[in-house]
């Protein structure tokens, strides 16, 4: 104790964190502890926004492997593609 109160009196020292001594790493002693869902506030859930984003996730989930790996290829094909050039400066450039 004497020692704790001789490291705090000095000058420019911080306070070293109480998990730094423990065998356990940090917040491990937490893990059966379940999290409940998160819940959007009622001001995001009014805009429908998590209707729409199911609506597309069950479309996703009805896909094909194979077509769910077309649909990456061709979002690659078009990145790779160079731009046209129309005679005025791009914003981007």
């Amino acid at each position: 104790m004497r020692c704790f109160c001789a490291a705090q009196s000095y000058r420019n020292t911080v306070p070293v964190p109480r998990h730094w001594s423990q065998k356990r790493k940090y917040l491990q002693g937490k893990r059966g502890i379940e999290k409940p869902p998160f819940q959007l506030p009622a001001f995001i859930e009014a805009t429908g926004t998590s209707d729409m984003r199911s609506a597309y996730h069950e479309k996703e989930e009805a896909k094909k492997l194979k077509q769910k790996q077309r649909d990456r290829m061709t979002v690659r094909r078009e990145q790779s593609l160079p731009l046209p050039d129309c005679g005025h400066p791009q914003p981007w450039c």
